[in-house]
């Protein structure tokens, strides 16, 4: 089978990422929003529509900025950060949850506005580094010449073994290098994912490379949700979309209208399969020739509360989803309560960062990287300590910075996220899509749209996947940078 494209050519050739297709992408994108916006219940207060409209208008402003300004940019961390507050800030909003009535109109709009000058921090300080000139490289690693697609695929089918090997135990001899291991297949699996993702986009695969690698992605989705927890799914195939919708430019509709409602499905029932599997089963790992039964289960779960509506349930159960799906809730609690019932926390949920940053050879006993959000749960009354060892309940970076220094802390953190969202873009700009700087962008993408993981979830996983990285360096060689290796190069 042959490829039209195998390595990185001498002078790659001046292609931003974005063109005026994702333009129009990002203007349908929109009107869908206002189109699912006028199709909500009415409700009880106007300031619902306000605070929704703000966070929309700041969440895509990034994006906005960095397509016209496309030949500048490489890797937009900071447009898809901001994006991820649509869903979990702005949308509910209109949904009329009792979760979100409860609290008066006046701490709704407040609460939006928290989540407005935390997005718009990070803006001014993305922009703020923007304005300083780029010092370009004098040489840079780029993957080596020969390094063909194959590769790629071989990548993804050993991960999806490790995976595999993972979960049904066979790897618990190697127990404390597991955090690494994962860390190497992970960001193995996520890059590779990528730039096959970049070749499809451009046609330069044919149909038994697409048959191939939607079906080691769909394998390595399946195996990782077994878990009950749909993030590195949710991951992936944002990644898959996202390398999709930048190399055609178009939006992948088919693959959204299949994925969507599957994940939707899943996310709706997986309280009540956790439930029945954690608790009433009392099996934390399930055997392969049990995900078939797993599966069907789970979707009769999430089918049943789909039929049957919010209404039917009991506010206990509604509780339970929104707290882990919408942030926008957590903000209200954590506004509401911050300050006023429970005291600020003034960084304890940040203590243990430090030490979650030592390999666990070395510190057998040190706390798990969801010690953050435990402190949290606890400190705002959502669970006790034991209950947090079977499941938690996500924050997000941004209601952690209110929890611990109020307003303060979402405008620092703002400015804190926004000045390295930047810095790393800035790593590969004007530089080949195949260099390691503009591949070490892409994969911070999957750090950043992780809106649930607190500081000590985000630097664990930031600094595992980074010496998960420096294990693809062999596959690298250092080349001097030309005038005219400028731009993307797909």
């Amino acid at each position: 089978m042959s490829e039209r494209v195998d390595a990185v050519p001498a002078n790659p050739k001046v292609q931003p990422l974005l063109s005026i297709r994702h333009v129009r992408s990002l203007a349908l994108g929109v009107a869908l929003i206002l189109v699912w916006a006028v199709s909500r219940p009415s409700q009880d207060d106007p300031s619902n529509y306000l605070g929704f409209g703000l966070i929309v208008l700041v969440a895509v402003l990034p994006s906005v900025f960095w397509a016209i300004r496309v030949k500048k940019y490489a890797v937009p961390l900071l447009p898809l950060y901001a994006i991820c507050f649509l869903w979990t800030g702005a949308m509910p909003l209109l949904d009329a949850h009792p979760l979100v009535l409860i609290y008066p109109p006046a701490d709704r709009l407040f609460a939006a506005s928290v989540v407005c000058a935390h997005l718009l921090a990070a803006f001014a300080a993305w922009l703020l580094f923007w304005r300083r000139p780029v010092m370009v490289p004098k040489n840079i690693w780029v993957v080596r010449a020969g390094v063909r697609s194959g590769y790629y695929y071989g990548i993804m089918f050993v991960a999806v073994l490790y995976e595999i090997l993972y979960r049904i135990g066979a790897l618990n001899f190697i127990a404390e290098l597991l955090p690494i291991t994962r860390a190497v297949a992970g960001s193995a699996m996520l890059l590779s994912t990528l730039l096959l993702a970049f070749r499809i986009g451009k046609g330069e695969s044919d149909s038994l490379r697409k048959f191939t690698y939607y079906g080691l992605l769909l394998v390595y989705c399946v195996v990782t949700s077994s878990s009950l927890l749909l993030v590195t799914a949710i991951i992936m195939i944002g990644v898959t979309i996202f390398g999709l919708t930048l190399s055609s430019g178009r939006i992948p509709w088919l693959l959204l209208a299949i994925t969507m409602p599957i994940l939707a499905v899943l996310h709706l029932g997986k309280e009540q399969m956790r439930d029945y599997q954690w608790n009433y089963i009392g099996e934390y790992i399930i055997p392969i020739s049990d995900f078939p039964a797993l599966y069907a289960r789970w979707f009769a779960f999430g089918m049943e509360r789909m039929a049957l509506g919010e209404d039917r349930f009991n506010f206990q159960s509604a509780r339970s989803v929104v707290e882990r799906a919408s942030l926008i809730q957590m903000t209200l609690r954590t506004t509401f309560m911050a300050g006023r019932d429970v005291p600020f926390l003034y960084g304890a949920s940040y203590a243990p960062v430090p030490l979650l940053l030592v390999p666990r050879m070395i510190v057998p006993d040190k706390p798990s990287s969801h010690e953050g959000t435990t402190i949290l749960n606890v400190h705002y009354g959502l669970q006790d300590r034991e209950g947090t060892e079977v499941t938690t309940i996500g924050w997000g970076l941004m209601n952690e910075s209110y929890a611990n220094f109020g307003f303060y802390g979402v405008i620092g953190l703002g400015f804190l996220l926004g000045g390295l969202m930047a810095f790393i873009e800035r790593l590969g700009k004007s530089l080949p899509l195949q260099s390691l700087r503009v591949l070490y962008g892409f994969f911070f993408v999957g750090i950043a749209i992780n809106t649930e993981a607190t500081m000590g979830v985000f630097l664990t996983t930031w600094f595992q996947g980074t010496v998960g990285l420096a294990f693809l360096v062999p596959l690298m060689e250092r080349r001097a940078v030309s005038k005219n290796m400028e731009g993307i190069e797909f």
